[in-house]
């Protein structure tokens, strides 16, 4: 989307989530999810060269004025993606929101449920997802939608068992590992024993 949507004054910082949670695989670079990128340390090694996927990556949080700096994702567990996605045939631009925190504090926070209350009633397209172990796809579910709006109406209580019910279902489905395309530029072995936390 550009740099032309990031919030002005708002930078990365010590955040390194766009290094380690999302699958990149283009001819430049490739990474598995939830791995470290072999160039990520205490920060981007190559940071000043860095290919075009990184360099054109912006997270929600960047570009979102309506997350606020508690939701810099290593701070809040929360990784979200602005994206297109199909949907019932049409593509749309859609959220996807990966809890790479613990998912039960995040979906009782009541700003982050606040967030998805007022999302859901504005009709954005929003996924909810969980990444998977190192090397594995994260498992996302819609959590949008006409039946989505009808609970919102009722109030925020009743996004919260939506969010609820969406984690469970995510936490029961089987990991689906994730092969590279592209080669040349993979994650390093062990990049596998390193893990995030929030």
């Amino acid at each position: 989307m550009g740099n032309a949507w990031v919030v002005p004054g708002r930078d990365c910082g010590d955040c390194m989530v766009c290094c380690i949670v999302p699958t990149i695989d283009d001819p430049d670079i490739q990474k598995k999810p939830g791995m470290h990128c072999r160039h990520c340390e205490t920060g981007c090694k190559i940071y000043e060269s860095r290919p075009k996927p990184c360099r054109d990556f912006y997270c929600a949080w960047r570009m979102l004025p309506a997350l606020g700096p508690d939701w810099r994702p290593d701070l809040s567990g929360v990784f979200g993606v602005l994206d297109k996605a199909v949907i019932e045939g049409k593509t749309v631009v859609a959220l996807t929101l990966t809890l790479n925190g613990d998912p039960a504090k995040i979906i009782s926070n009541g700003a982050f449920v606040s967030f998805i209350h007022t999302n859901i009633l504005e009709n954005l397209h929003i996924f909810l997802a969980l990444p998977g172990p190192p090397g594995h796809l994260p498992l996302r579910t819609l959590i949008s939608g006409p039946g989505a709006v009808t609970l919102a109406r009722r109030g925020e209580a009743h996004v919260r068992l939506l969010l609820e019910k969406a984690v469970m279902f995510l936490k029961s489905q089987p990991p689906r590992p994730y092969e590279l395309r592209h080669g040349g530029n993979e994650t390093s072995e062990w990049a596998e024993t390193r893990s995030i936390s929030a």
